[in-house]
């Protein structure tokens, strides 16, 4: 059984309520060819599962502040008393800049972002984190840092086991293929999420947002 959850952008997540995700069996399709084969598929879909479940949890925090898990992301890239371009703030979130737009005009609506013309370049409007946008932030990061959301029922050893385990996967996957620059995943612009958290080729939501 799954529960749904959306958010104000229209986005839904399906968690699944056990611990466990087993691996689906596509019909008239054979399974993967060997066992070390099979254990990557499983390791794959419950990489997805605690995913979607941090997905989850992240968006919660986020409606109780009356905001959307993407539009949390922008104020989380945001740095008190720091101006960035909506462009520059674009590529670091891997988002389209034009679909940032809808984001900070609901986030300037809330008076938590605002625009002002960039020093350098006036044609350029800058984005600038307000008092209220900067104590929502702090909000926010005080409570996700102080809940251990589904990774709750794990040991201090077992976490950090984890963790061990996916830095060594990710940075693998990084240097094979040059997924990562700076720390950053990158996203052709194609493929890139727009404000909903989806990108063009997929219905799965990007959070985490």
């Amino acid at each position: 059984m799954a529960r749904r959850g959306n958010d104000q952008d229209g986005m839904v997540l399906r968690v699944p309520r056990t611990a466990a995700w087993p691996v689906p069996r596509l019909p008239h399709l054979p399974p993967a060819p060997t066992e070390a084969l099979r254990v990557v598929q499983e390791a794959g879909y419950l990489a997805l599962a605690l995913a979607q479940r941090l997905q989850a949890n992240y968006a919660r925090h986020a409606a109780a502040l009356g905001l959307t898990a993407a539009q949390a992301k922008v104020l989380l890239a945001l740095q008190p008393n720091e101006a960035v371009s909506q462009r520059a703030l674009a590529d670091h979130l891997g988002y389209d800049p034009s679909n940032l737009t809808g984001l900070i005009d609901k986030l300037e609506a809330r008076a938590e972002v605002r625009r002002r013309p960039d020093a350098r370049d006036r044609r350029v409007k800058a984005l600038l984190l307000t008092p209220a946008g900067t104590q929502t932030r702090t909000a926010l990061w005080t409570a996700l840092t102080n809940d251990s959301g589904p990774l709750a029922h794990l040991t201090p050893g077992q976490a950090q086991a984890v963790r061990d385990r996916l830095t060594e996967a990710l940075a693998d996957t990084a240097v094979r293929r040059g997924a990562c620059v700076g720390g950053l995943a990158q996203h052709p612009p194609e493929n890139r999420p727009n404000e909903r958290g989806l990108t063009a080729t997929s219905s799965t939501p990007r959070n985490l947002q």
